[in-house]
């Protein structure tokens, strides 16, 4: 809630208020590229924003947006690159928090047009196990109906087609049929659906047999050659819906970002090539975060948070070491808090934190409990201790399951529990395969990927000896994407904007001094300032200076000589 997203948003809107250019020359000729850019946040907000606690619109991703300009200075493109969505978020949310706001929006939307509530089947959100959760349903600051107006606008302006539209609606509301998909315990540690009824909605919306989406959600198959249909204890089948759910969601909204890239690649003339002459990149990312119950997620988002401040220490601190080297000035060295060790404890090729979950995954009967166990062994046990590594009290909650992180912005204390299965990110097979079964494109088209999210053996070779294909788990994927992230800011000249908090009541005109001083020195703002005052703050380039200054000295040919 400090701001990161709308001081994003307004960056966006000056530049391309000063780029002055439509992307397609005269007016008639559809919505300007720079529109296109500005419409993309609000399709981008209501799949990816949510009500937290400490945040009515709260980002929950990251993403990377880069603007490609000729010489003349005008966009001739643009791209998107989005970074880990809270997938959770979609089957859980906590107290006083909201799911994503397009399922609102959409309830809205349905409001207004009877025929889009009668298709889609929409209910009252109370009536949805994904929206009732945490009691709440209705934000004052926010508007569904208003807002679910602008997502129907910006789709138009992106260029997204009604067929489109009406499959992506239509998928969002399967994911809220299919969290009111319920179980029921059959005696013999499987499982019964016990409202068939709106397993039938499901299977409409997904256009799949409902008789083959029964079995998936009830069901795993067991075996290659000849499958045998196990059923799932209760709380197994309550996390394959919930999977399902997740999968649907995270492949959707990945969807919409390579849609909107497909719209902001076309660039000036509709696709003719244009060379790109200069860029400039928004990175608009989650801030720290630190909760009561902190998973696998927040540690995630805590290390992109790392690697970030790692490039402002690098990019500040020894960059101003170098500058009065080069310039001759005789200043004692500076130290500085350099977070590298916590990286290496959280990236360091296998034997980081991260490392270890996905060699956990690949261990016969890996679990939580495993993982933590030799986390602890690795960096936890007397004489091996790791100075940002650290065991909870015991008389703590979940002290048996947990781990604590000393963080630049504070300790972190993370519960392992389900840290492999979020690791994993996997949907099975069975319900894979379901999803490629249905009479809808768009919905194969999402599960039909590159990289097969399969674990099944490769072809060829003889029986026992095929070689399973490796899936990147998520931490390994969203690590690659840092790097790449980091490789492409270190090749640009980087300019910061620290958004601060100024209270927790989420009200204007109220300022915590406590709260902004920790949040300033969390930053590494407090220590741009000393180092600022060590050394030299005021600077002034020579021709400036000797200009400004020759009026004592009329005489001084250059700027040594008036020195």
């Amino acid at each position: 809630g400090a701001g990161k997203t709308e001081t994003m948003k307004l960056v966006l809107q000056y530049i391309a208020e000063v780029s002055g250019r439509k992307s397609s020359g005269s007016a008639d000729d559809g919505p300007s590229l720079e529109e296109q850019i500005l419409k993309a946040n609000p399709v981008m907000e209501a799949y990816g924003n949510a009500k937290t606690t400490r945040n009515n619109n709260s980002s929950r991703f990251g993403k990377w947006t880069e603007i490609k300009f000729d010489k003349g200075g005008s966009i001739i493109g643009g791209s998107i690159v989005n970074y880990l969505l809270e997938k959770s978020r979609v089957v859980k949310q906590s107290e006083h928090e909201r799911n994503y706001h397009i399922f609102y929006n959409l309830l809205a939307g349905g409001e207004k047009d009877p025929e889009l509530k009668k298709n889609l089947h929409l209910l009252d959100a109370e009536l949805f196990h994904y929206m009732n959760q945490s009691g709440t349903t209705k934000v004052e600051t926010i508007n569904d109906e208003t807002d679910w107006d602008d997502v129907c606008n910006a789709m138009k302006v992106l260029g997204m087609s009604e067929e489109d539209k009406e499959a992506v609606f239509r998928l969002t509301a399967a994911v809220l049929h299919n969290g009111n998909v319920k179980y029921a315990d059959d005696g013999n540690e499987g499982n019964t659906i016990v409202n068939e009824s709106n397993t039938e909605i499901v299977a409409k919306l997904l256009k799949v047999d409902v008789a083959l989406l029964s079995k998936a959600l009830s069901f795993r198959g067991v075996g290659k050659r000849s499958k045998v249909y196990v059923p799932y204890k209760l709380d197994q089948a309550i996390d394959a819906r919930d999977a399902l759910s997740k999968s649907i969601y995270g492949k959707l909204f990945n969807w919409l970002i390579q849609r909107i890239n497909v719209t902001l690649a076309k660039g000036i003339g509709g696709g003719e090539s244009t060379s790109v002459s200069t860029i400039i990149g928004v990175l608009d990312i989650f801030g720290f975060e630190s909760f009561g119950f902190n998973s696998f997620e927040q540690l995630c988002i805590n290390y992109c948070n790392e690697k970030l401040q790692f490039h402002f220490n690098e990019h500040i601190f020894r960059l101003e070491q170098e500058q009065y080297a080069k310039e001759g000035v005789d200043v004692a060295q500076i130290s500085f808090v350099d977070n590298q060790p916590c990286l290496d404890l959280l990236e360091k090729k296998a034997v980081g934190l991260f490392a270890m979950i996905d060699e956990e995954i690949n261990t016969p009967k890996g679990s939580d409990e495993g993982y933590l166990s030799k986390v602890i062994k690795k960096y936890g046990e007397r004489k091996k201790e790791h100075q940002n590594f650290a065991l909870p009290r015991p008389k703590e909650e979940n002290s048996r399951i947990s781990y604590i992180v000393k963080h630049y912005a504070g300790p972190v204390k993370y519960t392992v529990t389900n840290f492999l299965e979020k690791n994993k990110d996997a949907l099975h097979e069975d319900l894979v395969s379901c999803m490629k079964s249905s009479d809808d494109p768009f919905l194969v088209n999402l599960f039909t990927e590159k990289e097969e999210a399969s674990s099944s053996a490769s072809s060829g070779g003889r029986p026992g000896r095929a070689k399973k294909k490796k899936v990147a788990t998520l931490g390994a994927k969203f690590k690659s994407q840092l790097n790449s992230l980091m490789k492409t800011i270190n090749t640009t000249s980087p300019h910061f904007v620290r958004c601060m908090k100024p209270n927790a009541e989420k009200r204007g005109n109220i300022f915590t001094a406590d709260m902004m001083m920790d949040q300033l020195r969390y930053a590494g703002l407090l220590e741009v300032c000393r180092i600022r005052a060590i050394g030299y703050p005021i600077r002034k380039d020579f021709d400036d200076f000797y200009k400004r200054y020759l009026c004592l000295c009329k005489s001084a040919k250059d700027v040594d000589a008036l020195l």
